[in-house]
């Protein structure tokens, strides 16, 4: 049975009211909808910070009782006095900042030297960059971070050394282990000896920006005028 009302004297269908209220805003609907489909469809591409390499644990936690001992003599730089970390980066990018869990035992001067190398044979053989790391804080270790970082690029897929060893010959440190399983090739200072199943230390590095897709606003604009340009079209044909 139909439902009836009166509309200016004349008795019409409820179905035909309806359909009429509802016509008007029928362009809109599917606009929004094209618009919705469009806002998936289209990515807008926006710039992020690279993480090339990382085994720090949420909130860049690190182990507080164990790590990688280290002592001075009269080079920094020769293999015998560091620790060195094997690591892949993951992106090809500039390195912009290092952040590595140092520590400090006293008496000594409490300046720690970092650096990036390439791997040829597992084992360190040119060195990217260093930097020198004052005033490290005694104890276990605190996340150190270098930042400001030019002219080191590396490239996705290849392995690199992040080494760590003293800045002066009475330099006593250590590299904190991370806390989320990762082994790899590590150089053990005073021996020069590397091991491929060795707890990394904690430490990250990353890079320049890169490219991370969103929704483009734009897009979905146009997108909800083009929708309702066709329905414009559709109805000026019927």
């Amino acid at each position: 049975m139909n439902e009836h009302i009166m509309t200016n004297g004349r008795s019409v269908q409820h179905a035909d009211v309806l359909r009429s209220s509802f016509r008007p805003v029928l362009p809109l609907l599917i606009a929004v909808s094209t618009a919705c489909v469009a806002s998936t469809a289209m990515p807008l591409e926006t710039a992020r910070a690279a993480v090339l390499y990382s085994d720090l644990g949420p909130g860049n936690s690190f182990s507080n009782s164990s790590g990688w001992e280290f002592n001075g003599t009269d080079a920094y730089d020769d293999i015998l006095n560091v620790d060195a970390f094997n690591f892949k980066a993951a992106h090809t990018s500039a390195v912009t900042q290092i952040d590595v869990a140092l520590g400090y035992m006293s008496p000594g001067t409490d300046t720690v030297v970092v650096s990036l190398w390439t791997n040829s044979g597992s084992y360190p053989t040119t060195q990217l960059g260093a930097w020198d790391v004052n005033g490290v804080p005694g104890g276990s270790g605190t996340l150190e971070t270098i930042s400001g970082i030019t002219g080191v690029d590396l490239t996705a897929g290849t392995d690199y050394f992040l080494v760590v060893g003293p800045g002066a010959a009475d330099t006593q440190g250590l590299v904190a282990w991370n806390t989320t399983g990762a082994v790899g090739l590590v150089c053990n200072a005073g021996t020069g000896d590397c091991s491929t199943t060795e707890t990394e230390g904690a430490f990250d590095v990353i890079g320049g920006v890169q490219s991370v897709p969103e929704p483009a606003p734009f897009a979905v604009l146009l997108a909800a005028l083009a929708g309702l340009g066709i329905v414009r079209r559709r109805q000026k044909a019927l």
